[in-house]
Protein backbone atom coordinates (compact mmCIF):
# COMPACT_ATOMS: atom_id res chain seq x y z
CA UNK A 1 0.00 0.00 0.00
CA UNK A 2 2.50 2.46 1.01
CA UNK A 3 4.44 1.58 -2.61
CA UNK A 4 1.29 2.46 -4.39
CA UNK A 5 1.16 5.65 -2.76
CA UNK A 6 4.56 6.74 -3.92
CA UNK A 7 4.34 5.92 -7.27
CA UNK A 8 1.16 7.72 -6.84
CA UNK A 9 3.06 10.75 -6.26
CA UNK A 10 5.68 10.59 -8.48
CA UNK A 11 3.32 10.02 -11.31
CA UNK A 12 1.06 13.05 -10.33
CA UNK A 13 4.40 15.13 -9.92
CA UNK A 14 6.50 13.64 -12.29
CA UNK A 15 6.38 16.55 -14.50
CA UNK A 16 6.86 19.35 -12.18
CA UNK A 17 9.97 17.29 -10.37
CA UNK A 18 11.46 16.91 -13.91
CA UNK A 19 10.78 20.84 -14.36
CA UNK A 20 12.31 22.05 -10.74
CA UNK A 21 15.46 19.63 -11.53
CA UNK A 22 16.22 20.71 -15.48
CA UNK A 23 15.51 24.60 -14.52
CA UNK A 24 17.89 24.62 -11.06
CA UNK A 25 20.38 22.80 -13.03
CA UNK A 26 20.14 24.61 -16.15
CA UNK A 27 20.93 27.71 -13.84
CA UNK A 28 23.45 26.67 -11.90
CA UNK A 29 25.21 25.28 -15.62
CA UNK A 30 24.56 29.19 -16.21
CA UNK A 31 26.12 30.52 -13.62
CA UNK A 32 28.69 28.30 -13.94
CA UNK A 33 29.47 29.70 -17.22
CA UNK A 34 29.20 33.20 -16.65
CA UNK A 35 31.86 32.90 -13.68
CA UNK A 36 34.45 30.98 -16.22
CA UNK A 37 33.84 34.10 -18.81
CA UNK A 38 34.50 36.15 -15.98
CA UNK A 39 38.22 34.13 -15.30
CA UNK A 40 38.78 34.35 -18.69
CA UNK A 41 38.32 37.71 -18.94
CA UNK A 42 39.97 38.96 -16.05
CA UNK A 43 42.31 36.27 -15.22
CA UNK A 44 41.90 33.40 -12.27
CA UNK A 45 43.72 35.17 -10.22
CA UNK A 46 42.23 38.33 -10.40
CA UNK A 47 38.78 36.51 -10.15
CA UNK A 48 39.83 35.04 -6.63
CA UNK A 49 41.03 38.22 -5.26
CA UNK A 50 37.54 40.17 -5.83
CA UNK A 51 35.37 36.73 -4.76
CA UNK A 52 37.84 37.85 -1.55
CA UNK A 53 38.13 41.39 -1.18
CA UNK A 54 34.03 41.70 -2.28
CA UNK A 55 33.09 38.47 -0.54
CA UNK A 56 31.11 37.52 -3.86
CA UNK A 57 30.28 33.98 -4.46
CA UNK A 58 28.59 34.32 -7.88
CA UNK A 59 25.27 32.95 -7.33
CA UNK A 60 22.90 35.37 -5.94
CA UNK A 61 20.69 34.67 -8.71
CA UNK A 62 20.00 31.23 -7.05
CA UNK A 63 18.82 32.86 -3.60
CA UNK A 64 14.87 32.63 -4.38
CA UNK A 65 15.04 29.90 -6.55
CA UNK A 66 14.92 26.69 -3.87
CA UNK A 67 12.46 28.01 -2.24
CA UNK A 68 9.87 28.90 -5.52
CA UNK A 69 10.54 25.24 -6.13
CA UNK A 70 9.45 23.77 -2.41
CA UNK A 71 6.41 25.90 -3.36
CA UNK A 72 5.58 24.59 -6.76
CA UNK A 73 6.35 21.02 -5.63
CA UNK A 74 3.95 21.60 -2.57
CA UNK A 75 0.94 23.15 -4.99
CA UNK A 76 1.55 20.21 -7.51
CA UNK A 77 1.41 17.64 -4.83
CA UNK A 78 -1.20 18.34 -2.33
CA UNK A 79 -3.88 20.72 -4.48
CA UNK A 80 -5.12 18.22 -6.63
CA UNK A 81 -5.75 15.99 -3.81
CA UNK A 82 -7.91 19.04 -1.67
CA UNK A 83 -9.60 20.26 -5.34
CA UNK A 84 -10.29 16.65 -6.39
CA UNK A 85 -11.55 15.63 -2.92
CA UNK A 86 -8.81 12.83 -3.12
CA UNK A 87 -7.44 13.39 0.23
CA UNK A 88 -10.58 12.01 2.06
CA UNK A 89 -9.61 8.87 0.02
CA UNK A 90 -6.26 8.76 1.56
CA UNK A 91 -7.63 8.84 4.24
CA UNK A 92 -9.36 6.01 4.14
CA UNK A 93 -6.87 3.67 3.51
CA UNK A 94 -6.19 0.91 5.39
CA UNK A 95 -3.27 2.13 6.64
CA UNK A 96 -2.95 5.06 9.27
CA UNK A 97 -2.98 8.30 7.94
CA UNK A 98 0.16 9.46 9.71
CA UNK A 99 1.76 6.65 7.46
CA UNK A 100 0.26 8.01 4.39
CA UNK A 101 0.04 11.72 4.95
CA UNK A 102 3.79 10.84 5.94
CA UNK A 103 5.18 9.57 3.17
CA UNK A 104 3.84 11.45 1.04
CA UNK A 105 5.67 14.40 2.95
CA UNK A 106 9.02 12.59 2.61
CA UNK A 107 8.43 11.80 -0.88
CA UNK A 108 7.82 15.69 -1.41
CA UNK A 109 11.34 16.56 0.74
CA UNK A 110 13.30 13.53 -0.88
CA UNK A 111 12.87 15.37 -4.45
CA UNK A 112 13.59 18.47 -2.80
CA UNK A 113 17.04 17.29 -1.40
CA UNK A 114 17.85 15.03 -4.33
CA UNK A 115 17.84 18.30 -6.39
CA UNK A 116 19.69 20.21 -4.16
CA UNK A 117 21.97 17.70 -3.86
CA UNK A 118 22.51 17.31 -7.59
CA UNK A 119 22.83 21.09 -8.15
CA UNK A 120 25.48 21.27 -5.28
CA UNK A 121 27.31 18.64 -6.49
CA UNK A 122 27.44 19.99 -9.80
CA UNK A 123 28.95 23.23 -8.25
CA UNK A 124 31.37 21.69 -6.37
CA UNK A 125 32.22 19.44 -9.16
CA UNK A 126 32.75 22.35 -11.42
CA UNK A 127 33.95 24.96 -9.19
CA UNK A 128 37.01 22.45 -8.06
CA UNK A 129 38.82 23.18 -11.47
CA UNK A 130 38.94 26.69 -11.36
CA UNK A 131 38.28 28.16 -7.37
CA UNK A 132 40.55 27.19 -4.21
CA UNK A 133 38.45 25.13 -1.85
CA UNK A 134 38.05 27.69 0.80
CA UNK A 135 35.92 29.60 -2.10
CA UNK A 136 33.75 27.11 -2.76
CA UNK A 137 33.53 25.99 0.85
CA UNK A 138 31.86 29.62 1.30
CA UNK A 139 29.57 29.54 -1.55
CA UNK A 140 27.99 26.37 -0.41
CA UNK A 141 27.66 26.97 3.08
CA UNK A 142 25.45 30.02 1.62
CA UNK A 143 23.64 28.10 -0.77
CA UNK A 144 22.75 25.38 1.82
CA UNK A 145 20.63 27.90 3.82
CA UNK A 146 18.56 28.83 0.77
CA UNK A 147 17.91 24.69 -0.46
CA UNK A 148 17.22 24.08 3.47
CA UNK A 149 14.25 27.23 3.04
CA UNK A 150 13.23 25.43 -0.10
CA UNK A 151 12.06 22.24 2.13
CA UNK A 152 10.20 24.87 4.52
CA UNK A 153 8.74 26.44 2.21
CA UNK A 154 7.21 23.08 0.50
CA UNK A 155 6.22 22.24 4.53
CA UNK A 156 4.38 25.96 4.89
CA UNK A 157 2.73 25.54 1.68
CA UNK A 158 1.74 21.97 2.25
CA UNK A 159 -0.09 22.76 6.02
CA UNK A 160 -1.74 26.12 4.30
CA UNK A 161 -3.21 24.18 1.19
CA UNK A 162 -4.25 21.27 3.50
CA UNK A 163 -6.19 23.42 6.58
CA UNK A 164 -9.44 23.35 5.50
CA UNK A 165 -10.79 26.42 6.78
CA UNK A 166 -9.64 29.74 4.74
CA UNK A 167 -9.88 32.19 8.10
CA UNK A 168 -6.93 29.49 9.32
CA UNK A 169 -5.60 29.72 6.59
CA UNK A 170 -4.67 33.02 6.42
CA UNK A 171 -3.04 32.75 9.94
CA UNK A 172 -0.99 30.66 8.74
CA UNK A 173 0.02 32.05 5.79
CA UNK A 174 1.25 35.07 8.10
CA UNK A 175 3.08 32.85 10.04
CA UNK A 176 4.65 31.19 7.06
CA UNK A 177 5.73 34.46 5.58
CA UNK A 178 7.37 36.19 8.94
CA UNK A 179 9.23 32.55 9.56
CA UNK A 180 10.89 32.12 5.85
CA UNK A 181 11.90 35.52 6.05
CA UNK A 182 14.22 34.33 8.41
CA UNK A 183 16.03 31.97 5.90
CA UNK A 184 16.05 35.14 3.27
CA UNK A 185 17.32 38.21 5.52
CA UNK A 186 20.40 38.88 3.81
CA UNK A 187 22.23 37.62 0.43
CA UNK A 188 25.80 37.80 2.53
CA UNK A 189 27.63 34.97 2.08
CA UNK A 190 27.89 32.56 5.48
CA UNK A 191 26.23 34.53 7.61
CA UNK A 192 23.77 31.50 8.44
CA UNK A 193 26.78 29.57 9.98
CA UNK A 194 25.99 29.62 13.58
CA UNK A 195 22.41 29.33 12.89
CA UNK A 196 22.02 26.83 10.67
CA UNK A 197 21.12 23.79 13.73
CA UNK A 198 18.68 26.00 14.38
CA UNK A 199 17.23 26.49 11.18
CA UNK A 200 17.29 22.56 10.15
CA UNK A 201 15.77 22.20 13.55
CA UNK A 202 12.94 24.89 12.78
CA UNK A 203 12.27 23.10 9.70
CA UNK A 204 12.20 19.42 10.74
CA UNK A 205 9.42 20.69 13.21
CA UNK A 206 7.51 22.11 10.41
CA UNK A 207 7.06 19.01 9.34
CA UNK A 208 4.03 18.54 12.37
CA UNK A 209 1.82 21.33 10.66
CA UNK A 210 0.58 19.31 7.96
CA UNK A 211 -0.56 16.83 10.30
CA UNK A 212 -2.16 19.23 12.22
CA UNK A 213 -4.32 20.72 9.52
CA UNK A 214 -4.91 16.87 8.26
CA UNK A 215 -5.98 16.62 11.87
CA UNK A 216 -8.48 19.19 11.49
CA UNK A 217 -9.58 18.28 8.03
CA UNK A 218 -10.02 14.50 9.23
CA UNK A 219 -12.18 15.00 12.64
CA UNK A 220 -14.32 18.01 10.82
CA UNK A 221 -12.84 21.16 13.17
CA UNK A 222 -14.06 23.92 11.66
CA UNK A 223 -15.77 22.53 8.72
Amino acid sequence: MLKSIFIKEWLKTRLAVCLILASTTGLIGYLLLSLRSTIATSGAVETIATMIGRDMIFVNLMQFVPLLAGVCLAVVQWLPEMQNKRIKLTLHLPVSYTWSIGLMLAYGICCLVLTGVLNLSLLWAVEAVWLPAELIRHTLLTMLTWYIGGIAGYLFVSWIILEPVWKMRVGAMCIAAALLALFFLTPQPEVYNRFLPLLVLLTASCVLLPYYSIYRFKTGKGL
